[in-house]
């Protein structure tokens, strides 16, 4: 007969996994508040940050799993140029979940309500959209073209990397739903918090985030909250590629591309992966984000020598595209 304490036994680390990560993240809370406000936006609420004055409003979108910390370095020099309006979407940094799917068109009309709470003064955007996030910014010119002044896609993802990739037969470097998930109840548990885990990004530590913003993306990127936003945002990519795939567009909004010529870092990764040609592909679907819009020259800047941490390693560049967008703004 089996011992009933043995039974009771797992439910009881759970408890206590559960009850160490409640305290944890009230700890947390007070270690690394807010720095910006939280707005009412449909039925949840999105942290936000305002520096500037001016308009066209500069929205910087993030990428998968970040948020507006992982843009600070680049909010003062932007902010010199218009305002600037960083934020972290449903689920992530220190916004609240939303409802689903969290697919890329949800947060474009999410996006465009808060812009019109915080910034009623303004009706145009310039959006600055990094990675993933170029799937958002894409969205709201979709839905938004007589709000969207201009684009900015930093090393944007494209809805035709995946194809390509197994095309090749070079496996994805996204991580699964399933993974997202795993660390997702594992976080609940406490166990991340336990390990210590995740581990920043290959390369953060040497980007001028500094060692407070690098504490804040360690600390909340554990939370069960924001590994839950992410496996939303993930859960419903395929829906948003889809939409985006299927909706062709040809609007007169300027656009300016930067694309890293070495995306993927060599760091972590198994050997033999074919890291060059893995590059060229990303590189090649990146740079497609700029068909269908218009108003001004449409190829690509591809930087050799740079990866996907691109904004935080040449921020000089991203501040020129949009000075450049600006300036073609004041000529028109």
């Amino acid at each position: 007969m089996v011992d009933p304490l043995l039974l009771l036994a797992p439910l009881a680390v759970a408890a206590l996994g559960f009850a160490f990560e409640v305290i944890g993240q009230r700890h947390d809370a007070s270690r690394f508040p807010a720095p910006g406000k939280r707005v009412r936006v449909a039925n949840t609420h999105l942290h936000v940050r305002t520096r500037g004055e001016g308009s066209p409003v500069i929205v910087l979108e993030a990428g998968a799993g970040g948020w507006s910390t992982h843009w600070d370095p680049l909010i003062g020099p932007l902010s010199e140029l218009s305002k600037v309006i960083a934020y972290d979407r449903a689920g992530l940094g220190w916004s609240a979940g939303g409802e689903a799917p969290r697919s890329a068109d949800c947060a474009a009309r999410e996006l465009s309500e808060l812009l019109r709470q915080v910034s009623p003064e303004s009706t145009k955007v310039i959006l600055v959209a990094h990675a993933e996030g170029a799937r958002i910014a894409r969205s709201f010119a979709i839905r938004y073209p007589h709000k969207t002044e201009g684009l900015v896609f930093v090393d944007g993802y494209h809805e035709s990397l995946e194809p390509s990739l197994q095309r090749e037969g070079i496996p994805s470097p996204c991580v699964s739903t399933t993974m997202l998930a795993g660390l997702m109840w594992a976080g609940r548990l406490g166990l991340l918090r336990l390990l210590r885990y995740p581990p920043l990004a290959p390369g953060l530590e040497e980007t001028p985030l500094g060692h407070a913003n690098l504490q804040t993306i360690a600390a909340l990127s554990r939370s069960p909250r924001v590994l839950a936003g992410m496996h939303a945002e993930q859960k419903a990519s395929g829906e948003s590629d889809e939409k985006l795939a299927a909706h062709p567009t040809d609007q007169q909004t300027p656009c300016r591309t930067l694309v890293a010529g070495a995306s993927l870092p060599a760091a972590g990764l198994p050997e033999g992966f074919p890291l060059g040609e893995f590059n060229s592909i990303w590189a090649q679907s990146s740079a497609k984000l700029s068909a269908g819009f218009s108003g001004g020259p449409e190829s690509a800047d591809v930087l050799e020598d740079a990866d996907h941490l691109l904004p935080l390693r040449h921020p000089q560049a991203v501040v020129a595209c949009v000075r450049d967008l600006l300036e073609r703004g004041t000529e028109s």
